[in-house]
């Protein structure tokens, strides 16, 4: 069973009769473990941006609401719109139905030519994009619009702000300072919005993909972060004596391949970004000590099972860490360190 993602009845008991929080600031702060990597760094590194900015997909991954043209010669049964219906798929005769939801164009003409070789020689088919319906990016927090922003092309940075409103007039130069764009559940880069739109550095103007979401927070309200294997991954308001159960139950709880085990909590300190290593199965233990309140601006990650992507992952995940710090949190993760908190996941 997945402890995280369903609690059981004897966890929601426990969290009931055990403080869910450590009142003791210096206890909980005693988990910290310095990062190596010296200083503030409010935005990502120039070179972090450009990784994420070439990671984009060659080409436009066909979605839910997109309508295809499909023409076949020689069979007008089989040519016409075809509307890719909201969990991917198109219906078309001979073939029934065909999964085309993120793939490219290109891609799916050369399946469904293949799949109908079966029925014609030689089948001369073209698919072509007529409406791009789910080429569109979330934009969320400061702006006067904030939603779901569709477009007919690869949008940029400015052209959504710039669709959603851009930012409300009132208090424009306070609320003015940064915007993160989360791709997935474990890609995030920070951005200077006053460098962009102020200081006309148009590097910063990156290239979104489709899906990404584009996240103003105020520069007054306080902030944590939840990344990684999580349901629903993303910046949440933090409240009073948030702990860091409360957020991951906001974000939904673990995925199926979340790792309970070595959960990385990264705070920024005086002297520089700090990480703590927190294993979830104590809680269902009882042991809450961990379960700290958490403060503006930290950072959850929950790893994954599978480690293959993992240095990635680790390298974008936060505005003012790189893998060095990650590491100094994680090292020990795999030799033998756990003791009584057992191994596995």
């Amino acid at each position: 069973m997945d402890l995280f993602s369903k609690p059981p009845w004897f966890l929601i008991l426990l969290l009931v009769t055990v403080p869910l929080w450590s009142k003791d600031k210096n206890a909980a702060n005693s988990l910290f473990v310095k990062a190596e990597k010296p200083g503030k760094v409010t935005f990502s590194e120039a070179s972090l941006i450009e990784t994420f900015e070439k990671d984009l997909p060659t080409a436009y991954q066909i979605g839910p609401g997109d309508a295809l043209s499909i023409e076949m010669w020689g069979d007008e049964r089989l040519s016409g719109l075809q509307t890719v219906d909201p969990f991917g798929f198109i219906s078309l005769p001979l073939l029934g139905d065909v999964k085309v939801a993120g793939k490219p164009r290109e891609q799916v003409q050369r399946e469904l030519r293949e799949a109908l070789s079966k029925n014609y020689a030689d089948p001369l088919l073209h698919v072509r994009v007529a409406e791009y319906n789910n080429n569109r990016v979330f934009v969320l927090g400061r702006v006067n619009n904030p939603g779901v922003v569709t477009f007919a092309a690869r949008p940029t940075l400015l052209e959504a702000l710039a669709m959603a409103g851009s930012m409300p007039t009132s208090d424009r130069i306070n609320t003015l300072q940064r915007c993160a764009i989360m791709r997935g559940r474990d890609r995030i880069v920070w951005l200077d919005l006053n460098e962009l739109l102020l200081g006309g550095n148009l590097s910063l103007n990156l290239t979104l993909a489709n899906n990404d979401v584009i996240f103003i927070p105020d520069a007054h309200e306080p902030y944590v972060y939840v990344m990684g294997q999580v349901n629903s991954p993303g910046a949440y308001r933090l409240t009073s004596n948030m702990s860091l159960l409360d957020a991951l139950m906001r974000a939904g709880g673990l995925t199926r391949d979340g790792k309970q085990r070595k959960l990385a909590v990264i705070r920024q300190g005086e002297d520089g970004p700090m990480v703590a290593k927190i294993n979830l199965k104590r809680f269902y233990r009882g042991d809450l000590e961990q379960n700290f309140a958490l403060q503006d601006g930290d950072i959850i990650y929950v790893r994954t099972k599978n480690i293959a992507r993992f240095e990635y992952l680790m390298r974008t995940v936060t505005p003012f860490t790189s893998l060095l710090v990650i590491n100094e949190a994680l090292q020990s993760d795999d030799t033998g360190t756990s003791g009584a908190d057992g191994g596995g996941q």
